[in-house]
């Protein structure tokens, strides 16, 4: 997940954002249950096919780590546990 580069920064501190670090190759519900109030997430990933929908399940709204949603479609997930307002938020 993009914690934006003060966190980045503090977890690697010579990354040069040129590698796949913090890039989300798979999660699972699990995972995600340990931050119960997380409601919307910007992430790294090259697998947004198979993430994205697990944030979806577990009703995280989850856009890319330049802000963009995803442009997928998940027939499980809750159309509403992605509804942005007018102001890009949840």
């Amino acid at each position: 997940m993009d914690g934006g580069d003060e966190i980045n920064c503090q977890l690697a501190p010579n990354w040069d954002g040129e590698d796949e670090l913090f890039n989300i190759q798979a999660i699972t519900p699990e995972e995600l249950s340990q931050f119960p109030r997380l409601q919307r997430a910007s992430i790294f990933t090259t697998q947004d096919r198979s993430v994205v929908p697990v944030f979806r399940q577990c009703g995280i709204t989850v856009v890319s780590a330049y802000d963009v949603p995803f442009d997928i479609e998940d027939a499980d997930a809750d159309p509403q546990a992605n509804a942005f307002n007018e102001k890009g938020q949840h």
